[in-house]
């Protein structure tokens, strides 16, 4: 592989599914931390593939916009 070097130390797997689902993975021979939650690029998954977290977070961040304007 060139160019590209991943750690695995620092890369995070999130399993999305109706049911508690455990996978193994390796990187180089290196375990993957599984994560119940995920932010990225701003928007935060969880495994059970609700949004709940995400949209409050995002109505917290309205709601501040909105008082700033008051």
């Amino acid at each position: 592989m060139t160019g590209m070097r991943v750690n695995a130390y620092e890369t995070k797997s999130l399993v999305i599914s109706r049911y508690p689902t455990r996978c193994s993975r390796q990187i180089n021979g290196e375990g993957v931390e599984q994560v119940e939650k995920l932010k990225y690029l701003g928007t935060v998954f969880s495994s059970d593939g609700k949004l709940e977290e995400e949209i409050d977070r995002r109505n917290a961040v309205a709601r501040g916009v909105l008082r700033e304007l008051i």
